[in-house]
């Protein structure tokens, strides 16, 4: 009896085995506005990136543009201080749009009407390191259905 019980287990076991150690996601934070003329193009080349699989695409509007009459519909001052805070941690001069930061932990500058509009940018970080959850630069944003 123990041993069919012990052949049992292993047969859960073994049909039960556990993935392989998947590797975490390359996040790419895209910082955005509906004033932006160049925000259009970035927007469309990171949505051809999000759909890898080995990446993870998140897009944040800001309102730092809307004083100048167009106000953005989706942003919102929390995105705003996040890249201020990515400013801030890499030793930029200012934020600006389309900005895109990569892990937390580099930056690219995007260009508009290019085959590849963002191309890196050197900051004060590492670039080589990758950041987790437990590391991560920046807080992370907090999720919340509306």
């Amino acid at each position: 009896m123990t041993m069919r019980f012990l052949a049992l287990i292993s047969l859960c076991l073994t049909t039960l085995a556990l993935p392989a150690q998947a590797r975490a996601p390359v996040v790419v934070e895209l910082f955005t506005a509906q004033g932006c003329a160049s925000c259009g193009d970035a927007n469309a080349w990171l949505g051809k990136l999000a759909e890898r699989p080995d990446t993870l695409v998140l897009t944040f509007p800001v309102d730092y543009w809307d004083y100048l009459g167009w106000t953005d519909t989706f942003a919102k001052p929390e995105f705003a201080d996040r890249q201020k805070a990515y400013v801030a941690r890499m030793a930029l001069r200012e934020p600006y749009t389309p900005q895109v930061v990569i892990d937390g932990r580099s930056q690219a500058a995007c260009k508009p009407k290019r085959s590849r509009p963002c191309s890196p940018r050197p900051s004060a970080s590492p670039t080589t390191a990758r950041t987790s959850a437990s590391s991560a630069p920046v807080a992370p944003m907090s999720a919340r259905a509306r």
